[in-house]
């Protein structure tokens, strides 16, 4: 009986408020190497840190409606993220049974235009 294993595809990036950004947490980037066809749960959330505040700022949540748990990613339209933060993206992906749980998250940094 193996793990749950994955995390996000593409790893920290860099963006755009320009600019749309989608989020991949689908197979093959997580799995079930028991079950490669399993419907895994994917809890998506986000935080971020005003650029003012720099690395000694406090997270707080993004406030974006996260997508279904049945949604293996998260797309974000170009407006939508505020230039000049740094956003933390993350999942935790779950069996059906709830029995495992493996998590990843990623920094995004937003600029006022695409980089």
């Amino acid at each position: 009986n193996e793990p749950l294993r994955g995390a996000i595809a593409g790893g920290d990036r860099a963006v755009g408020a320009d600019s749309d950004l989608s989020i991949d947490a689908c197979y093959p980037a997580f799995q079930d190497p028991d079950d490669p066809s399993a419907a895994l749960v994917f809890d998506w959330w986000c935080e971020y840190v005003e650029a003012a505040a720099g690395s000694a700022g406090n997270a707080t949540a993004c406030g974006l409606a996260a997508p279904p748990t049945s949604l293996c990613n998260w797309n974000i339209a170009a407006g939508t993220l505020s230039p000049l933060n740094v956003y933390t993206f993350g999942v935790n992906v779950s069996s059906p049974s709830g029995s495992e749980t493996v998590g990843s998250s990623i920094t995004v940094t937003v600029s006022a235009s695409a980089p």
